[in-house]
Order: C-alpha cells, then sequence, then structure tokens
C-alpha cells in the first residue's frame, strides 16, 4: 500500500511538480511563438540573404538563451541539473561563428524542443489539472448535486443523482486526489524531466567523454601530489636524517681512534655525543615516517 502514497511522501516534490506542469504552458506559449517567429522570418529572408543572416544570428542566440531558462526551471522544480551542451565558439569572424551554429546539432535540438514545448505543455497540463479538478469536483458532488438540473450530474453514459451514488463518486475523487492525481502529475513530470534531458542537455557520449577527462585530470592531479611528496621525503632524508646518520658514524670512527689510542675520556666524550646524534636521528626518521 505504500507504494500508492509514495508522491505524498514528498508533498514538497509535488507541489513543484505541479507548478512546473502550469508554468509549462506559459513558457511554452511563449518559447514556441518566438521561435516559430523568428524561423519563420529568417527562411522567408534567404532569398535576401544579407537580411536573412542576422535574423539567423538573432534566431540561434534567443533559442540558447531560451533554453537556458528552461534548463534553470526545470533545475529549479523538477531538481535535474542539466547541462549546457553547447561548446564555446571557437571560430573568429561572426559569419564564421554563425556558421558554427548553424553545423551544431545542440542548437537546433533547442529549436525543436522550443517549437514542441507548447502542444506538449498543452496536453500536460490539462491531463494533469483535469484529473485534479475532476477528482475535486466528484469530492464536492453531494453538496452541490442538488443545485444541479434535475438534481443530477451527468458523466458521459452515467447519471448520478442525490444519495448513494453521489457518495460513491465522492470516494471515487477521494481515491483520485488521494492516489490518482498525485501519479499523473509524477508521471507527467518524468516526461518532461526525459525530454528536457534528451533535447536539452548534451549527449551520453558527450557525458562520457566529459567524465573521462574529469578523471584524467584529477589522476594527473593525484600523480603530481605524489611525486612532490615523495621529492619532499627524499630532501627531508637527505638533508636532515642523513647528514645526523653521516655526522654519527664520523663521531663513532674518532671515538674508535682516540679508545684505540688510549685516550679514554675523549672516547668516552664522542660516544656520547654520537649516542646524542643517533637519538636525533631516530627521533626525525620516526617524524617522517609518520608523516608518511
Amino acid at each position: 500500500m505504500s507504494i500508492l502514497f509514495r508522491p505524498w511522501k514528498t508533498p514538497g516534490r509535488l507541489w513543484r511538480e505541479l507548478c512546473h506542469v502550469a508554468l509549462g504552458l506559459v513558457t511554452g506559449t511563449i518559447a514556441f511563438t518566438i521561435t516559430v517567429v523568428l524561423v519563420a522570418s529568417t527562411a522567408g529572408m534567404l532569398l535576401v540573404l544579407p537580411l536573412a543572416l542576422p535574423l539567423a544570428w538573432v534566431m540561434f542566440a534567443v533559442g540558447h538563451q531560451l533554453a537556458s531558462m528552461e534548463r534553470s526551471r526545470i533545475a529549479s522544480l523538477l531538481d535535474l541539473e542539466i547541462l549546457d551542451p553547447v561548446d564555446p565558439l571557437r571560430k573568429h569572424g561572426w559569419f564564421r561563428r554563425l556558421w558554427e551554429r548553424t553545423l551544431s546539432w545542440s542548437r537546433w535540438k533547442e529549436m525543436i524542443h522550443h517549437v514542441v514545448s507548447l502542444p506538449l505543455g498543452i496536453v500536460s497540463y490539462a491531463l494533469v489539472f483535469g484529473v485534479w479538478c475532476w477528482s475535486i469536483a466528484f469530492i464536492g458532488l453531494p453538496a452541490y448535486v442538488q443545485a444541479l438540473p434535475d438534481e443530477s450530474a451527468k458523466f458521459w453514459l452515467l447519471e448520478v443523482t442525490q444519495g448513494a451514488g453521489a457518495v460513491l463518486t465522492a470516494l471515487v475523487g477521494i481515491v483520485g486526489v488521494v492516489v490518482v492525481a498525485p501519479w499523473v502529475t509524477r508521471g507527467v513530470a518524468n516526461v518532461h524531466r526525459r525530454w528536457g534531458s534528451l533535447m536539452l542537455g548534451p549527449r551520453r557520449d558527450s557525458i562520457l567523454v566529459e567524465t573521462v577527462s574529469r578523471l584524467e585530470t584529477s589522476r594527473s592531479a593525484a600523480i603530481d601530489s605524489a611525486e612532490a611528496e615523495r621529492r619532499r621525503i627524499e630532501r627531508d632524508l637527505h638533508d636532515g636524517a642523513q647528514q645526523r646518520l653521516v655526522a654519527l658514524s664520523a663521531s663513532l670512527g674518532e671515538a674508535r681512534m682516540k679508545l684505540e689510542g688510549g685516550d679514554t675520556e675523549g672516547g668516552k666524550a664522542l660516544v656520547v655525543g654520537a649516542h646524542q646524534e643517533a637519538k636525533a636521528a631516530m627521533k626525525e626518521i620516526r617524524d617522517l615516517v609518520r608523516g608518511i
């Protein structure tokens, strides 16, 4: 049973999806109108090339801005981040840049999205709010059925009058509000997510290429960091512990010579100094190992 009420577990998400569908009709109408006007104007001016080129530039620029706004709307209301698939223009000169935009399939997908947004918005709005409104109307039917002509409500081939029929219709409305309408809203929102990701986002292979590039960059950074750390350890060993061990070896050699020569006091002093050097070297080696 819990799966039936799953949309209500995140009511904030459900209301944002409702807002997305409601706004989709408005934004779809605006995007459709602007895109159709610009495409028709550009196509109509193809015979006069000097006039068609600026219109084509405006068409692609406005289409990309509309796509950016739609990506922002999807991110804020549907919790889906869609990356911009359009790469920065690389060529120099406005005509070459215009030609680069014309050859970009991502630009044309944005235009297709804007044209389809109006019929998709109409169907989505009618479906979602139709289910919600009919369900709410069914719930309140026992309260106002007497005020209807002939004190009955006609639904296609069915006629509901006051009494058991109105109560049964109200129960159907409760099921609609609690179960059917939220799931219809969630399903339509998922369609919009898939459609927006397909038409306004990068292709799957582009995402994989970017992911591999990001991993290679992080791997190179990790290798460089490890190499720098290795050089630091070698430098610390050479400048610290290694120098102390060399001094320790020299002190012990000198102490041996003094002891063999009968200079006991001098040999003892050198041994004491060598002992201190050994402890200092051990401390530095211990610090290095702890750092590693």
